[in-house]
């Protein structure tokens, strides 16, 4: 287990069982109160932690009417990344193609926990699909990428940035951290890690790429889209944010980790599908 001052500022969750079916359980003992607290009449039957991220922790959440959903918390109740897709998931619930927001906010179960409740979808994730499905079928998840599209977040690309920044910073100046990475490099080399990076960042943000005032996911990841054929769905909208729609596009090449050949198979089918040169 990760101890609190290693995640400062983010969440973290211990080294649960692979699945938590006994409800005297704590942590579903927590779950049955923020599921209270939300207003969520739906009795747990199992959990399983999802992921255990630098920003929250996720968990699946199965009730005894078979339905599947995604619990999100941290420790940290101001967390901005869940306060974004929040705010995000209340705004834009027509799509169809956006999980639906079944409760958010913040309950005090010792500490104050920041939560937030969503339905899941039960389609294939695309770990179990593979790379070449992604990359085949492409212009479709683009398709369903621009339905989400007409989505509006309240953060802009300054703001993403400014969490990010804040999120590796924080990070960064753990004792937990500086002492591990002590012990392999000189502390000088982590103090003059972010900065450059944060440096460039900002002297670019003027130029009009930056200006483009389109919706972005911000994190188009395997784990983040699901496919039933060629209907893709897409959650995690905690990083959401109004830029460049090329962003998505950068997004997509780094998390699905194409190479050369698939990243220019890829970007072609992107510039197709929105008509560009």
């Amino acid at each position: 287990m990760l101890n609190k001052e290693f995640y400062k500022n983010n969440a973290f969750f211990s080294e649960f069982e692979p699945v938590i079916e006994d409800n005297d359980h704590l942590f579903f003992l927590i779950c049955v109160e923020i599921f209270k607290k939300a207003g969520i009449d739906l009795k747990i039957s199992s959990i399983r932690p999802y992921d255990n991220g630098i920003n929250h922790d996720s968990f699946l959440i199965k009730t005894e009417d078979k339905k599947q959903l995604m619990l999100k918390i941290s420790f940290e109740s101001d967390n901005q990344f869940l306060i974004n897709e929040s705010e995000f998931l209340k705004n834009n619930k027509e799509k169809g193609l956006i999980p639906e927001l079944l409760g958010c906010g913040v309950v005090k179960v010792g500490d104050d926990i920041r939560f937030l409740v969503h339905e899941h979808d039960v389609g294939l994730e695309m770990y179990d699909l593979g790379l070449s499905f992604a990359v085949s079928n492409c212009r479709a998840l683009f398709g369903c990428l621009s339905f989400v599209g007409s989505s509006s977040s309240s953060w802009s690309i300054n703001d993403y940035a400014e969490n990010i920044f804040s999120n590796l910073t924080s990070i960064r100046d753990s004792e937990v951290v500086r002492d591990k990475i002590a012990s392999v490099y000189p502390k000088e080399t982590l103090d003059n890690l972010i900065e450059p990076i944060k440096k460039d960042f900002y002297s670019l943000v003027g130029s009009p790429i930056f200006k483009s005032d389109f919706f972005c996911h911000g994190n188009i990841s395997p784990s983040n889209t699901t496919s039933a054929k060629s209907l893709f769905k897409f959650f995690d909208f905690s990083r959401c944010f109004m830029g460049n729609r090329f962003f998505d596009l950068c997004f997509f090449a780094l998390n699905f980790k194409l190479d050369r050949v698939y990243f220019n198979r890829v970007a072609k089918e992107y510039c197709l599908f929105y008509s560009l040169d």
